[in-house]
């Protein structure tokens, strides 16, 4: 079986890749759409980065740049999704909805060894987690807020925030949960098990 370059695509080159759909756009306005919409919160992109994915879609020749002079003479390189790149772009949307990747976590990796802390330890860590997750619901929150605030824009939009509440409360009760049986049960040697 023939594995096409999108069966593959990174979830940074999708994100780029679909901004630039929208409309001809140069790194800076990629940056802003990101920071806006609270896309960091649910993409890995920084800012340095945003020129190596383009440069990458580039060379797939799904994307095409034109060198545009602005007022007051500043030259930008401005994007635009090529045929091709649109059609890539529906194939990795497609088997991105599909057959999502399994998000890789730190946090299971640590869960994983959990038992070489103590009781204490252990839940001190998990509750610093805890903090953070509610923290970064806060931010959700905010950017769905900035966004137009709920049932204010598109429903499809209004999607990536609710997955993100769902996901945010789910993995918030699943922490809250292991707490409470670390604080009945105590911390066990794993591999005894």
């Amino acid at each position: 079986m023939r594995i096409y370059w999108w069966q593959n695509m990174k979830s940074k080159e999708l994100a780029i890749l679909s901004l630039i759909n929208e409309g001809p756009s140069h790194a800076y306005i990629l940056e802003d759409k990101i920071e806006r919409r609270g896309m960091r919160n649910w993409t890995d992109i920084g800012f340095s980065s945003i020129y190596r994915i383009i440069t990458e879609l580039e060379k797939k020749e799904l994307v095409t740049s034109e060198l545009l002079q602005e007022e007051g003479g500043r030259i930008r390189k401005e994007y635009t999704i090529t045929k091709l790149g649109k059609q890539e772009l529906q194939k990795a949307s497609k088997t991105a909805l599909s057959s999502p990747s399994r998000p890789k976590s730190d946090f299971d990796l640590g869960l994983a060894n959990i038992w070489l802390l103590n009781q204490e330890e252990a839940i001190k860590a998990l509750e610093e987690f805890l903090q953070s997750l509610k923290e970064r619901r806060r931010i959700m929150f905010d950017n769905w807020e900035k966004s137009g605030g709920k049932g204010k824009i598109p429903y499809l939009i209004e999607a990536l925030f609710e997955h993100g509440d769902v996901m945010s409360l789910a993995e918030m009760k699943f922490v809250e949960e292991l707490i409470r049986k670390i604080k009945k049960h105590g911390i066990t040697n794993a591999i005894d098990k």
